[in-house]
């Protein structure tokens, strides 16, 4: 139970991660574990999870298109524990992938009426196919809203995730030994640039 609630503790940094960047890109209507609308079990397949108390890690309106809401649920995995000792990393993407909509995508179209993004990484800071896509679109919200270099976010994005990724999997490991952050600083006046007083890398 103690390495339950220290999991559960460590997965809450990279959600709350990614959500803070979710509204910093002026997403709408951005949830953590949102509820989910109660469904008939026998009208979904079996992979299915159509319990009451069911939550997914984030929602949001305006991530994609302007009035879609979509529902994403984070998995970290290891790469190199011995169920995936001989597996290509794509294919370790695919099959966490695939297992996520397995689970959840069928509920969100046919009960929430949005879309299901299964957002998987690895221990060292990897990322899937659909986390890549999503990462790839707040970089372009926040460079248009910041008027910043897209590279230059899309760095401060990974590094940010890839901490939170390390603090989770650490806390997995031995448990949260400091005082937790539960407030985050908006970037709203914050350059992302190495250099405080310019937009991009070049040299004046």
């Amino acid at each position: 139970k103690q390495w339950y609630q220290r999991r559960e503790r460590g997965h809450n940094s990279d959600r709350d991660t990614i959500a803070f960047f979710m509204k910093e890109a002026n997403c709408k209507d951005v949830k953590v574990e949102p509820s989910l609308a109660p469904v008939e079990a026998s009208l979904y397949n079996s992979s299915t999870i159509t319990q009451s108390d069911a939550r997914l890690d984030i929602s949001a309106i305006g991530v994609y298109s302007p009035f879609e809401r979509s529902f994403f649920d984070i998995r970290v995995t290891h790469p190199n524990c011995a169920s995936n000792e001989y597996k290509h990393l794509n294919q370790i993407y695919r099959e966490h992938e695939n297992a996520k909509r397995a689970a959840y995508e069928e509920r969100v179209l046919q009960a929430e009426k949005g879309s299901f993004v299964p957002l998987i990484f690895t221990t060292s800071g990897g990322m899937g196919p659909c986390s890549k896509v999503l990462f790839k679109r707040l970089v372009e919200k926040l460079s248009f809203l910041k008027k910043e270099k897209t590279s230059i976010i899309m760095n401060h994005i990974r590094t940010r995730v890839r901490f939170a990724i390390l603090r989770s999997t650490v806390i997995a490991l031995r448990g949260n030994r400091g005082r937790i952050k539960s407030e985050y600083v908006s970037l709203e006046d914050v350059s992302l640039s190495i250099f405080p007083n310019t937009r991009n890398y070049e040299m004046p």
